[in-house]
């Protein structure tokens, strides 16, 4: 998360001002990247952006103003004195309360993915046509090597590793390539690894950007083959199939539903009467994953941090007595 300090600031902006040089400021009003736009940096190495661009701008992503903003609006000031003006520190936030969230069902059981591709050897993102979100990748265990048999696989950009369906480890692009799988491994166990696309690199060339598994896997040197590959785009259409089966789930006096992690959960709110505001959701408590307000995409958050809070500005969310809906795709626990 990029941080600023003041003091370098107005010390380039009083050597600017006091020679009448014109410029500009970036980031001066901070943004969001909503949905899967986040993208990502680094030349040496790789550095998924956050959901929110705010980059300790002058002005918030929420339009705030900040002890910033009044440092460089009075350095201004000295050398040009404005007429009189006054300015709203902070834009109107509503507190909505805590939403119930209910389990739906199994990303991975849903019937939201694309239709399978088998293929011999791995194949990308782009190859089956998907830019964003998530692939998984299934194949059978043949014949376990030693114990513990040692999985080795390039994957862009993160993997969770299951065994029939089992989180057993995460892989992720130039950190970990290899993993233990359990002692317990059996000819006929389904290994699916499934890949999220963190965000392609927002400059320099895109030829080493594709996603998904991007060499074969091994199992202690001995190729994996015949791949079952399956798409999840999670657009607003694939959100919409699953609010409809949370509303099923909903009317049941069980749930049968599979519903084992990583998996989708839904919640429902009103917005007292009145004025819609922005507001922020705290996801702090959760682990990993994408939320959906009123099948918009908000972005990803994720329990290592800088950010626990997502920006969600009011014009996203429907006036009393309209109901608004959240639906979550949670990676690894709750």
């Amino acid at each position: 998360y990029s941080r600023t300090e003041i003091k370098p600031i107005l010390e380039t902006l009083d050597v600017m001002l006091n020679m009448n040089i014109s410029f500009n400021m970036y980031m001066f009003h901070g943004g969001t990247n909503f949905g899967f736009t986040a993208g990502s940096g680094g030349s040496d190495h790789f550095q998924p952006d956050l959901t929110s661009y705010d980059y300790d701008a002058p002005i918030t992503e929420a339009g705030d103003l900040t002890d910033k903003y009044f440092a460089i609006k009075n350095a201004i000031k000295e050398v040009y004195p404005p007429g009189s003006s006054s300015v709203k520190r902070f834009t109107e936030k509503g507190d909505y309360g805590t939403v119930d969230l209910k389990p739906v069902i199994s990303l991975l059981k849903s019937p939201i993915g694309s239709e399978p591709i088998m293929s011999e050897y791995p194949i990308t993102f782009e190859a089956i046509g998907q830019r964003y979100g998530f692939v998984a990748y299934s194949t059978q265990i043949i014949n376990p090597g030693r114990d513990p048999s040692v999985l080795q696989v390039n994957v862009r950009d993160r993997a969770l590793v299951l065994l029939d369906d089992e989180e057993v480890s995460v892989l992720q692009y130039t950190l970990i390539n290899e993993t233990p799988l359990p002692s317990t491994l059996q000819p006929g166990q389904t290994l699916t690894l499934l890949i999220e696309n963190l965000g392609r690199r927002n400059y320099q060339l895109l030829s080493d950007c594709t996603k998904g598994l991007i060499s074969n896997a091994t199992i202690d040197g001995v190729n994996l083959k015949d791949w079952k590959v399956v798409g999840f785009p999670l657009n607003s259409e694939d959100i919409e199939q699953i609010e409809e089966i949370a509303n099923e789930v909903k009317n049941q006096t069980t749930n049968d539903t599979d519903t084992k992690l990583p998996a989708f959960y839904y919640g429902e709110f009103q917005i007292p009467q009145g004025k819609v505001l922005d507001s922020f959701l705290d996801m702090s408590l959760w682990g990993k994953g994408v939320v959906f307000i009123n099948h918009y995409n908000l972005g990803r958050y994720w329990h290592v941090g800088p950010q626990f809070t997502l920006y969600v500005p009011g014009c996203y969310l429907k006036a009393y007595p309209e109901n608004n809906t959240i639906t979550i795709l949670e990676l690894h626990y709750i």
